[in-house]
């Protein structure tokens, strides 16, 4: 997880994290709430990926294979 480059300009802190997951009712250290806070930027990096590629709503390029595999 620590291979993907963290963006410093976060607007959540790991200190907010830690804070919102105690109101929920689930303990938590700074160093949790930091491997949390990575996850959920990669997924919405991947999600905004996806949402710029067109997502599933392309249809997926039709594969054809070689007729001379089967012979």
């Amino acid at each position: 997880m620590r291979d993907y480059q963290i963006n410093k300009k976060r607007r959540i802190r790991p200190e907010k994290v830690v804070g919102i997951l105690a109101q929920h009712g689930t303990k938590s250290n700074y160093r949790e709430a930091e491997l949390i806070l990575d996850l959920a930027y990669k997924f919405a990096k991947l999600s905004l990926e996806q949402v710029n590629n067109g997502g599933s709503m392309k249809p997926s390029p039709k594969k054809m294979t070689p007729r001379n595999l089967y012979k």
